[in-house]
């Protein structure tokens, strides 16, 4: 029998795009969904891009940490043609990535399902044996080292290529609107739970509802991570619980774990 999420109500903090597609499954098994994004996504400018290419070395490895870093390189064609003119090794965190990328015929590793993380990307054979490899991630502007410091102390030569940043606490026209339905259900403890990817959406999520912060933290936080984990008991939150990666599929099975 499908399992439902009937009589559920989900707080969705992703970036509009993404939360709008969490929506429509949470929806389509049965919960609502509430769609609140925390941050925003933007797109580095094309000149911004080539500044950074002009500084490139051919890389024997080219790893892709996220769907929207990946669109950027369909996108823009002279960073397109640029990487695949080296005839590299692609890698990407998360199957949704790799999707993307063989949209241009590469072809990509990725960890299993159940290790869609930084971590479960390094386990991997080709990240285990890097030694004076030159290796490209494209990502966006900031975020978590771990990759690229980890990768340098095995010996290769990581270069890094910002293709979008994250914008935090987006307030569009629509922001207060949204604010508002959050509040009336969240005072009437109507919210049961909140799905959260990163430790910046956590923060963003806290800020943007910081009136609310006493009813926030008394509702279950799906996190795909012990380092979130750790950053939300930190806020206070008093039932975190981890899936195995960001990703949908196994963000709703620790719901199910606790219906």
């Amino acid at each position: 029998m499908k399992k439902s999420l009937a009589k559920l109500t989900l707080l969705i903090t992703r970036p509009f795009e993404q939360g709008h597609m969490t929506s429509k499954v949470i929806e389509s098994l049965g919960g609502q969904a509430i769609l609140f994004p925390c941050i925003s996504i933007e797109n580095l400018s094309e000149k911004a891009v080539q500044l950074q290419m002009s500084q490139l070395e051919s890389a024997d490895k080219i790893i892709v940490v996220s769907q929207h870093a990946a669109k950027q390189i369909r996108q823009l064609n002279m960073l397109r043609n640029l990487l695949q003119s080296w005839q590299s090794q692609w890698l990407s965190v998360g199957e949704k990535t790799a999707d993307e990328l063989r949209e241009m015929q590469c072809t990509v590793i990725s960890p299993s399902s159940d290790s869609q993380t930084s971590e479960g990307l390094l386990s991997l054979t080709e990240c285990i044996n890097c030694q004076k490899q030159t290796i490209l991630i494209v990502k966006g502007e900031g975020g978590r080292d771990h990759l690229a410091n980890e990768l340098s102390r095995r010996g290769a030569f990581v270069q890094r290529l910002d293709v979008y940043r994250r914008i935090r606490q987006p307030q569009d026209v629509h922001f207060q609107e949204r604010y508002v339905l959050v509040e009336r259900l969240m005072q009437a403890g109507k919210i049961n739970v909140a799905l959260v990817t990163s430790v910046e959406v956590l923060h963003s999520l806290v800020e943007l509802l910081l009136p609310l912060r006493h009813k926030l933290v008394n509702i279950l936080l799906v996190v795909p991570s012990e380092r979130v984990k750790l950053a939300a008991e930190k806020l206070g939150f008093q039932s975190v619980k981890c899936a195995k990666n960001a990703s949908l599929p196994a963000m709703i099975e620790v719901i199910y774990e606790f219906l």
